[in-house]
Protein backbone atom coordinates (compact mmCIF):
# COMPACT_ATOMS: atom_id res chain seq x y z
CA UNK A 1 0.00 0.00 0.00
CA UNK A 2 1.61 3.48 -1.02
CA UNK A 3 1.44 6.60 1.81
CA UNK A 4 -1.26 7.87 -0.42
CA UNK A 5 -3.65 5.11 -0.24
CA UNK A 6 -2.33 5.01 3.51
CA UNK A 7 -3.69 8.45 4.31
CA UNK A 8 -7.03 7.81 1.96
CA UNK A 9 -7.74 5.16 4.33
CA UNK A 10 -6.86 6.31 7.79
CA UNK A 11 -9.22 9.74 6.16
CA UNK A 12 -12.08 7.16 5.54
CA UNK A 13 -11.28 5.53 9.37
CA UNK A 14 -12.11 9.20 10.71
CA UNK A 15 -15.19 9.49 8.70
CA UNK A 16 -16.47 6.23 10.33
CA UNK A 17 -15.51 7.32 13.81
CA UNK A 18 -17.41 10.84 13.45
CA UNK A 19 -20.61 9.10 11.92
CA UNK A 20 -20.70 6.84 15.19
CA UNK A 21 -20.54 9.76 16.87
CA UNK A 22 -23.08 11.85 14.98
CA UNK A 23 -25.10 8.55 15.25
CA UNK A 24 -25.03 8.28 19.62
CA UNK A 25 -26.22 11.93 18.66
CA UNK A 26 -29.86 10.45 17.04
CA UNK A 27 -27.92 13.03 14.19
CA UNK A 28 -28.99 10.23 11.15
CA UNK A 29 -28.91 12.51 8.54
CA UNK A 30 -24.50 13.40 9.16
CA UNK A 31 -23.64 9.82 9.86
CA UNK A 32 -24.94 8.76 6.38
CA UNK A 33 -23.72 11.38 4.64
CA UNK A 34 -20.10 10.95 6.56
CA UNK A 35 -20.44 7.08 5.74
CA UNK A 36 -21.12 8.05 2.05
CA UNK A 37 -18.01 9.81 1.80
CA UNK A 38 -15.98 6.73 3.67
CA UNK A 39 -17.61 4.65 1.40
CA UNK A 40 -16.16 6.95 -1.80
CA UNK A 41 -12.56 6.80 -0.46
CA UNK A 42 -12.98 3.05 0.20
CA UNK A 43 -14.25 2.51 -3.36
CA UNK A 44 -11.05 4.71 -4.85
CA UNK A 45 -9.50 2.16 -2.68
CA UNK A 46 -10.84 -0.77 -3.81
CA UNK A 47 -12.00 -2.20 -0.50
CA UNK A 48 -15.11 -3.73 -1.73
CA UNK A 49 -15.40 -5.97 1.67
CA UNK A 50 -15.34 -2.76 3.63
CA UNK A 51 -17.52 -1.05 0.95
CA UNK A 52 -20.70 -3.18 1.93
CA UNK A 53 -20.27 -3.15 5.66
CA UNK A 54 -20.86 0.57 5.05
CA UNK A 55 -23.97 -0.01 2.45
CA UNK A 56 -25.28 -2.31 5.01
CA UNK A 57 -24.71 0.46 7.97
CA UNK A 58 -25.88 3.02 6.18
CA UNK A 59 -28.94 1.02 4.92
CA UNK A 60 -29.41 0.51 8.78
CA UNK A 61 -29.37 4.18 9.75
CA UNK A 62 -31.97 4.72 6.88
CA UNK A 63 -34.22 2.41 8.30
CA UNK A 64 -34.08 3.96 11.90
CA UNK A 65 -34.87 7.07 10.47
CA UNK A 66 -37.90 5.33 8.46
CA UNK A 67 -39.17 4.31 12.21
CA UNK A 68 -38.48 7.92 13.69
CA UNK A 69 -40.24 9.35 10.92
CA UNK A 70 -37.71 11.47 10.15
CA UNK A 71 -37.88 13.47 6.55
CA UNK A 72 -35.53 12.03 3.93
CA UNK A 73 -33.77 14.94 4.04
CA UNK A 74 -30.05 12.41 3.48
CA UNK A 75 -30.72 11.48 -0.05
CA UNK A 76 -31.57 15.06 -1.35
CA UNK A 77 -27.95 16.45 0.32
CA UNK A 78 -26.06 13.13 -0.48
CA UNK A 79 -27.35 13.37 -4.21
CA UNK A 80 -26.19 17.09 -4.62
CA UNK A 81 -23.05 16.01 -2.76
CA UNK A 82 -22.48 13.22 -5.09
CA UNK A 83 -23.62 15.45 -8.15
CA UNK A 84 -20.81 17.86 -7.14
CA UNK A 85 -18.21 15.00 -7.01
CA UNK A 86 -18.81 13.42 -10.06
CA UNK A 87 -18.90 17.11 -12.43
CA UNK A 88 -15.30 17.50 -10.00
CA UNK A 89 -14.18 14.03 -11.18
CA UNK A 90 -15.11 14.69 -14.95
CA UNK A 91 -13.18 18.41 -14.40
CA UNK A 92 -10.04 16.36 -13.47
CA UNK A 93 -10.38 14.02 -16.34
CA UNK A 94 -10.89 16.53 -18.78
CA UNK A 95 -7.72 18.44 -17.52
CA UNK A 96 -6.24 15.20 -17.85
CA UNK A 97 -6.94 15.14 -21.88
CA UNK A 98 -5.99 18.40 -21.79
CA UNK A 99 -2.15 17.81 -20.35
CA UNK A 100 -2.06 14.74 -22.62
CA UNK A 101 -2.96 17.42 -25.68
CA UNK A 102 -0.05 19.70 -24.38
CA UNK A 103 -3.17 22.09 -24.04
CA UNK A 104 -1.72 23.75 -20.45
CA UNK A 105 -3.89 27.04 -19.83
CA UNK A 106 -6.83 24.81 -20.53
CA UNK A 107 -5.86 22.05 -18.63
CA UNK A 108 -5.04 24.52 -16.04
CA UNK A 109 -8.50 25.78 -16.04
CA UNK A 110 -10.10 22.74 -15.62
CA UNK A 111 -8.06 22.02 -12.62
CA UNK A 112 -8.58 25.21 -11.28
CA UNK A 113 -12.52 24.37 -11.18
CA UNK A 114 -12.09 20.98 -9.57
CA UNK A 115 -9.98 22.28 -7.07
CA UNK A 116 -12.55 24.67 -6.08
CA UNK A 117 -15.57 22.39 -5.99
CA UNK A 118 -13.49 19.45 -3.89
CA UNK A 119 -12.61 21.98 -1.30
CA UNK A 120 -16.04 23.50 -1.17
CA UNK A 121 -17.05 19.91 -0.64
CA UNK A 122 -14.31 19.71 2.57
CA UNK A 123 -12.44 16.74 0.23
CA UNK A 124 -8.77 17.79 1.90
CA UNK A 125 -7.03 15.43 0.27
CA UNK A 126 -8.51 15.37 -2.92
CA UNK A 127 -8.19 19.46 -3.15
CA UNK A 128 -4.27 18.89 -2.05
CA UNK A 129 -3.70 16.06 -4.67
CA UNK A 130 -5.50 18.62 -7.21
CA UNK A 131 -3.16 21.45 -6.09
CA UNK A 132 0.03 19.25 -6.40
CA UNK A 133 -1.31 18.53 -10.02
CA UNK A 134 -1.94 22.57 -10.50
CA UNK A 135 1.80 23.45 -9.88
CA UNK A 136 3.22 20.51 -11.44
CA UNK A 137 1.50 21.51 -14.50
CA UNK A 138 2.55 25.46 -13.89
CA UNK A 139 6.21 24.32 -13.87
CA UNK A 140 5.68 22.04 -16.93
CA UNK A 141 4.19 25.33 -18.85
CA UNK A 142 6.97 27.67 -17.70
CA UNK A 143 9.56 24.47 -18.68
CA UNK A 144 8.46 24.63 -21.97
CA UNK A 145 8.13 28.22 -22.62
CA UNK A 146 11.52 28.36 -21.84
CA UNK A 147 12.24 25.51 -23.59
CA UNK A 148 9.82 27.66 -26.81
CA UNK A 149 11.43 30.75 -26.27
CA UNK A 150 15.18 29.84 -25.66
CA UNK A 151 16.21 26.39 -27.04
CA UNK A 152 14.01 26.17 -30.22
CA UNK A 153 14.41 29.70 -31.29
CA UNK A 154 17.57 30.85 -33.30
CA UNK A 155 19.09 33.61 -32.41
CA UNK A 156 18.51 36.59 -29.34
CA UNK A 157 15.12 36.73 -28.30
CA UNK A 158 13.13 39.49 -29.59
CA UNK A 159 11.97 42.09 -27.22
CA UNK A 160 8.34 41.06 -27.29
CA UNK A 161 9.08 37.42 -26.58
CA UNK A 162 11.00 38.90 -23.66
CA UNK A 163 8.79 41.11 -22.23
CA UNK A 164 5.98 37.96 -22.97
CA UNK A 165 8.34 35.71 -20.59
CA UNK A 166 8.60 38.17 -18.42
CA UNK A 167 5.02 38.67 -17.47
CA UNK A 168 4.27 35.33 -17.64
CA UNK A 169 7.11 34.62 -14.80
CA UNK A 170 5.90 37.90 -13.14
CA UNK A 171 2.32 35.92 -12.66
CA UNK A 172 3.44 32.91 -12.36
CA UNK A 173 5.23 34.69 -9.17
CA UNK A 174 2.10 36.36 -8.38
CA UNK A 175 0.05 33.40 -8.54
CA UNK A 176 2.73 31.35 -6.53
CA UNK A 177 2.61 33.98 -3.65
CA UNK A 178 -1.38 34.13 -4.02
CA UNK A 179 -1.13 30.60 -3.69
CA UNK A 180 1.53 30.41 -0.46
CA UNK A 181 -1.35 33.07 0.79
CA UNK A 182 -3.99 30.99 0.48
CA UNK A 183 -2.42 27.93 1.51
CA UNK A 184 -0.86 30.45 4.67
CA UNK A 185 -5.27 31.39 5.29
CA UNK A 186 -6.05 27.65 4.57
CA UNK A 187 -4.04 26.45 7.31
CA UNK A 188 -4.45 28.78 9.37
CA UNK A 189 -8.31 28.22 8.63
CA UNK A 190 -7.27 23.85 9.17
CA UNK A 191 -5.88 25.41 12.65
CA UNK A 192 -8.76 27.31 13.79
CA UNK A 193 -11.06 24.38 12.49
CA UNK A 194 -9.10 21.71 14.49
CA UNK A 195 -8.77 23.87 17.46
CA UNK A 196 -12.55 23.75 17.14
CA UNK A 197 -12.88 20.20 16.37
CA UNK A 198 -10.93 19.94 19.46
CA UNK A 199 -12.55 22.17 21.37
CA UNK A 200 -15.75 20.50 20.42
CA UNK A 201 -14.27 16.58 21.23
CA UNK A 202 -13.11 17.93 24.58
CA UNK A 203 -16.33 19.46 25.38
CA UNK A 204 -18.53 15.75 24.10
CA UNK A 205 -15.91 14.13 25.92
CA UNK A 206 -16.64 15.50 29.18
CA UNK A 207 -20.29 15.53 28.84
CA UNK A 208 -20.29 12.66 27.19
CA UNK A 209 -17.83 10.80 29.61
CA UNK A 210 -20.44 12.56 32.55
CA UNK A 211 -23.72 11.07 30.92
CA UNK A 212 -21.74 7.34 29.78
CA UNK A 213 -20.56 7.34 34.18
CA UNK A 214 -23.98 8.33 35.07
CA UNK A 215 -25.24 5.55 32.09
CA UNK A 216 -22.67 2.86 33.63
CA UNK A 217 -23.42 3.93 37.45
CA UNK A 218 -27.52 3.30 36.63
CA UNK A 219 -26.60 -0.04 34.40
CA UNK A 220 -24.30 -1.01 37.07
CA UNK A 221 -26.76 -0.47 39.86
CA UNK A 222 -29.39 -2.39 38.05
CA UNK A 223 -27.04 -5.17 37.54
CA UNK A 224 -26.20 -5.51 41.09
CA UNK A 225 -30.15 -5.31 42.00
CA UNK A 226 -30.80 -7.56 39.43
CA UNK A 227 -28.13 -9.83 40.57
CA UNK A 228 -29.04 -10.00 43.99
CA UNK A 229 -32.81 -10.00 43.85
CA UNK A 230 -31.69 -13.30 41.22
CA UNK A 231 -28.96 -14.14 44.02
CA UNK A 232 -32.13 -14.16 46.47
CA UNK A 233 -33.82 -16.40 44.40
CA UNK A 234 -31.25 -18.70 43.77
CA UNK A 235 -30.85 -18.79 47.19
CA UNK A 236 -34.20 -19.66 48.47
CA UNK A 237 -34.66 -22.05 45.10
CA UNK A 238 -31.41 -23.95 47.10
CA UNK A 239 -33.00 -23.61 50.20
CA UNK A 240 -36.27 -25.24 49.26
CA UNK A 241 -34.43 -27.97 47.84
CA UNK A 242 -32.34 -28.55 50.96
CA UNK A 243 -35.55 -28.51 52.90
CA UNK A 244 -37.22 -31.37 50.45
CA UNK A 245 -34.03 -33.28 50.47
CA UNK A 246 -33.81 -33.13 54.56
CA UNK A 247 -37.78 -34.13 54.44
CA UNK A 248 -37.20 -36.47 51.76
CA UNK A 249 -34.31 -37.85 53.78
CA UNK A 250 -36.00 -37.64 57.11
CA UNK A 251 -38.81 -39.24 56.06
CA UNK A 252 -36.42 -42.20 54.63
CA UNK A 253 -34.82 -42.11 57.89
CA UNK A 254 -38.30 -42.74 60.06
CA UNK A 255 -39.15 -45.90 57.20
CA UNK A 256 -35.55 -47.67 57.89
CA UNK A 257 -36.28 -47.06 61.54
CA UNK A 258 -39.58 -48.41 61.66
CA UNK A 259 -38.19 -51.16 59.25
CA UNK A 260 -35.61 -52.03 62.08
CA UNK A 261 -37.88 -51.81 64.70
CA UNK A 262 -40.07 -54.33 63.19
CA UNK A 263 -37.38 -56.33 62.48
CA UNK A 264 -36.03 -56.44 65.50
CA UNK A 265 -39.49 -57.34 67.49
CA UNK A 266 -40.76 -60.29 65.15
CA UNK A 267 -36.81 -61.68 65.89
CA UNK A 268 -37.67 -61.62 69.61
CA UNK A 269 -41.26 -63.35 69.07
CA UNK A 270 -39.35 -65.81 66.86
CA UNK A 271 -36.44 -65.94 69.72
CA UNK A 272 -39.17 -66.49 72.60
CA UNK A 273 -40.80 -69.48 70.29
CA UNK A 274 -36.92 -71.28 70.24
CA UNK A 275 -36.83 -70.36 65.75
CA UNK A 276 -33.22 -69.58 66.72
CA UNK A 277 -32.42 -69.54 62.87
CA UNK A 278 -35.38 -67.40 61.57
CA UNK A 279 -34.77 -64.85 64.67
CA UNK A 280 -30.96 -64.39 63.06
CA UNK A 281 -32.00 -63.44 59.53
CA UNK A 282 -34.05 -60.59 61.10
CA UNK A 283 -31.83 -59.78 63.33
CA UNK A 284 -29.25 -58.95 60.23
CA UNK A 285 -31.89 -57.11 58.90
CA UNK A 286 -32.02 -54.92 61.99
CA UNK A 287 -28.43 -54.40 61.85
CA UNK A 288 -27.76 -53.45 58.11
CA UNK A 289 -30.90 -51.08 58.49
CA UNK A 290 -29.42 -49.55 61.22
CA UNK A 291 -26.23 -49.20 60.11
CA UNK A 292 -27.44 -47.79 57.48
CA UNK A 293 -28.84 -44.58 59.82
CA UNK A 294 -25.55 -44.58 60.96
CA UNK A 295 -26.73 -45.63 64.49
CA UNK A 296 -23.31 -47.98 65.29
CA UNK A 297 -23.71 -48.33 68.81
CA UNK A 298 -27.23 -50.19 68.68
CA UNK A 299 -26.10 -51.99 65.26
CA UNK A 300 -23.07 -53.29 68.04
CA UNK A 301 -25.42 -54.14 70.85
CA UNK A 302 -27.29 -56.46 68.23
CA UNK A 303 -24.39 -58.04 66.46
CA UNK A 304 -23.38 -59.43 70.52
CA UNK A 305 -26.95 -60.59 70.79
CA UNK A 306 -26.76 -61.92 67.63
CA UNK A 307 -23.87 -63.80 68.63
CA UNK A 308 -25.52 -64.68 71.71
CA UNK A 309 -28.51 -66.81 70.03
CA UNK A 310 -26.33 -69.49 68.76
CA UNK A 311 -25.44 -70.14 72.59
CA UNK A 312 -29.23 -69.59 73.52
CA UNK A 313 -29.58 -72.62 70.75
CA UNK A 314 -26.84 -74.58 72.31
CA UNK A 315 -28.29 -73.99 75.91
CA UNK A 316 -31.93 -74.68 74.39
CA UNK A 317 -31.04 -77.97 72.61
CA UNK A 318 -28.83 -79.22 76.02
CA UNK A 319 -32.15 -78.04 78.21
CA UNK A 320 -34.48 -79.78 75.72
CA UNK A 321 -32.17 -83.22 75.77
CA UNK A 322 -31.79 -82.46 79.42
CA UNK A 323 -35.17 -82.30 79.90
CA UNK A 324 -36.24 -85.57 77.81
CA UNK A 325 -34.30 -87.53 79.86
CA UNK A 326 -35.23 -86.59 82.73
CA UNK A 327 -38.40 -86.96 81.87
CA UNK A 328 -37.75 -90.24 80.37
CA UNK A 329 -36.27 -91.63 84.04
CA UNK A 330 -39.53 -89.85 85.57
CA UNK A 331 -41.44 -91.92 83.47
CA UNK A 332 -39.63 -95.02 83.99
CA UNK A 333 -39.89 -94.43 88.19
CA UNK A 334 -43.33 -93.42 87.71
CA UNK A 335 -44.11 -97.22 85.19
CA UNK A 336 -42.26 -98.72 88.56
CA UNK A 337 -44.27 -97.11 91.24
CA UNK A 338 -47.79 -97.61 89.43
CA UNK A 339 -46.37 -101.21 88.97
CA UNK A 340 -45.74 -101.58 92.57
CA UNK A 341 -49.05 -100.02 93.67
CA UNK A 342 -50.82 -102.09 91.32
CA UNK A 343 -49.05 -105.02 92.42
CA UNK A 344 -49.97 -103.52 95.92
CA UNK A 345 -53.39 -102.86 94.86
CA UNK A 346 -53.55 -106.69 93.25
CA UNK A 347 -52.79 -108.03 96.78
CA UNK A 348 -54.79 -106.23 99.08
CA UNK A 349 -57.96 -107.18 96.21
CA UNK A 350 -56.66 -110.50 96.78
CA UNK A 351 -56.45 -110.78 100.26
CA UNK A 352 -59.63 -108.72 100.09
CA UNK A 353 -61.12 -111.79 98.00
CA UNK A 354 -60.20 -114.10 99.98
CA UNK A 355 -61.38 -112.30 103.18
CA UNK A 356 -64.76 -112.28 101.24
CA UNK A 357 -65.06 -115.53 100.28
CA UNK A 358 -64.09 -115.83 104.05
CA UNK A 359 -67.23 -114.45 105.06
CA UNK A 360 -70.30 -115.69 106.03
CA UNK A 361 -73.33 -115.90 103.81
CA UNK A 362 -75.21 -113.40 105.94
CA UNK A 363 -72.10 -110.77 104.66
CA UNK A 364 -71.75 -111.39 101.19
CA UNK A 365 -75.40 -110.66 100.75
CA UNK A 366 -74.99 -107.28 102.46
CA UNK A 367 -71.83 -106.47 100.26
CA UNK A 368 -73.55 -107.69 96.95
CA UNK A 369 -76.60 -104.94 97.58
CA UNK A 370 -74.83 -102.58 98.57
CA UNK A 371 -72.60 -103.05 94.89
CA UNK A 372 -76.00 -103.43 93.31
CA UNK A 373 -77.46 -100.01 94.86
CA UNK A 374 -73.83 -98.05 93.95
CA UNK A 375 -74.96 -99.60 90.39
CA UNK A 376 -78.39 -98.02 90.30
CA UNK A 377 -77.33 -94.79 91.64
CA UNK A 378 -74.64 -94.28 89.13
CA UNK A 379 -77.58 -95.01 86.20
CA UNK A 380 -79.51 -92.30 88.34
CA UNK A 381 -76.50 -89.63 88.79
CA UNK A 382 -76.55 -89.77 85.04
CA UNK A 383 -80.50 -88.92 85.00
CA UNK A 384 -79.68 -86.12 87.53
CA UNK A 385 -82.29 -87.54 89.84
CA UNK A 386 -79.64 -86.38 93.08
CA UNK A 387 -82.18 -86.66 95.46
CA UNK A 388 -82.35 -90.40 94.78
CA UNK A 389 -79.00 -90.82 94.34
CA UNK A 390 -78.00 -89.28 97.94
CA UNK A 391 -80.40 -91.36 99.40
CA UNK A 392 -78.66 -94.45 98.12
CA UNK A 393 -75.28 -93.44 98.83
CA UNK A 394 -76.26 -93.32 102.35
CA UNK A 395 -77.50 -96.31 102.57
CA UNK A 396 -74.23 -97.57 101.34
CA UNK A 397 -72.37 -95.93 103.67
CA UNK A 398 -74.79 -97.20 106.75
CA UNK A 399 -73.95 -101.21 105.08
CA UNK A 400 -69.99 -100.58 104.71
CA UNK A 401 -69.64 -99.16 108.27
CA UNK A 402 -72.12 -102.10 109.71
CA UNK A 403 -69.37 -104.16 109.02
CA UNK A 404 -66.48 -105.47 111.75
CA UNK A 405 -63.00 -104.51 111.08
CA UNK A 406 -61.48 -107.63 111.87
CA UNK A 407 -63.92 -109.26 109.19
CA UNK A 408 -62.96 -106.92 106.27
CA UNK A 409 -61.49 -103.73 106.45
CA UNK A 410 -63.99 -101.37 104.13
CA UNK A 411 -61.90 -98.06 105.33
CA UNK A 412 -61.24 -97.02 101.46
CA UNK A 413 -64.53 -98.19 100.50
CA UNK A 414 -66.46 -95.61 103.14
CA UNK A 415 -63.75 -92.88 102.18
CA UNK A 416 -64.95 -93.17 98.77
CA UNK A 417 -68.28 -92.87 99.53
CA UNK A 418 -68.14 -90.32 101.93
CA UNK A 419 -66.65 -87.94 98.96
CA UNK A 420 -69.09 -89.08 96.42
CA UNK A 421 -71.84 -87.96 98.87
CA UNK A 422 -69.87 -84.93 99.70
CA UNK A 423 -69.65 -83.93 96.09
CA UNK A 424 -73.02 -84.60 95.43
CA UNK A 425 -74.48 -81.97 98.12
CA UNK A 426 -72.65 -79.57 96.63
CA UNK A 427 -74.23 -80.11 93.35
CA UNK A 428 -77.70 -79.98 95.13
Amino acid sequence: MSKSDAILEKEAEELEKKSKLEASKKNLDVAILLLMDAKDIYLQLGFQGQVGILEKQIARYKRMMELENKPPIVSKIAGEKRQLEQEGNKLLEKAKNLVNENLYDNALNNFQAAYEIFEKLGLEYQSKQIRWQINQLKDKQITQIKKDVLNEKEGPISIAEERKLRIFMEQEEKQKKLQVERDKNLAQREKEQLMIEERRKELFEKTEGMRLKEEMERTRTQQLSVKHHNQRKQDLVEKEKKLRQLQEAKKQEEMKIQQAEKSLAKAKELLDSKEFQSAKEYYKEAIDLFTELKWIQQADILKKELKNIDIYETQYKEKLKEDFLKKKKQEKEFEKRVDSLLEEKRKKEAERQARMRALPPELKQKLDRAKMTLDKAEKELELKKYERVLARYEYVLEIYKSFQTDKIDLTNDISEVEGRISDLKSKM
